[in-house]
């Protein structure tokens, strides 16, 4: 998958939307990180393997290869899941001009506002149904 964050910013300029690329910069290395730890974590049974003709399952080397690739997964699914907040906060700045404070911004809540027609208003507080008032 490739981001081209050029274009996104480009496209926030030409419209006039605030710039969001504080957190395009922060989704990009979250990307990579989550990337790093991908490519770490393939690597660590491969080496395992090919280091050894014989090995002992569940043996002190096999051990320590689970450990390291589980820390490795579990770094790299910490990086995904921090982007779903980060795009919370791009949609917040490019689609809903800022309706939300950044404290406030989750991506649930952020879905919750593009329900609504009223969205784009910093006061309003929620949705609360069709014909929606609260503004």
């Amino acid at each position: 998958m490739t981001w081209n964050l050029e274009e996104l910013r480009n496209l926030c300029a030409a419209k006039g939307l605030p710039d969001s690329t504080v957190y395009q910069n922060a989704l990009y290395w979250k990307l990579q990180r989550a990337d790093f730890h991908k490519k770490q974590s393939e690597t660590i049974w491969s080496n395992l393997f090919s280091a050894h003709q014989e090995l002992q399952i569940y043996g002190e080397e096999w051990i320590q290869a689970q450990f390291a690739y589980e820390s490795h997964v579990e770094a790299a699914m910490q990086s995904l899941h921090s982007m779903a907040d980060i795009l919370a906060q791009i949609i917040n700045q490019a689609i809903l001009n800022g309706a939300l404070l950044e404290d406030e911004v989750s991506f649930s809540g952020v879905l919750d506002r593009l329900k609504c027609p009223y969205s784009a208003h910093r006061g309003h507080l929620g949705c609360y149904g069709p014909n929606c008032l609260e503004v």
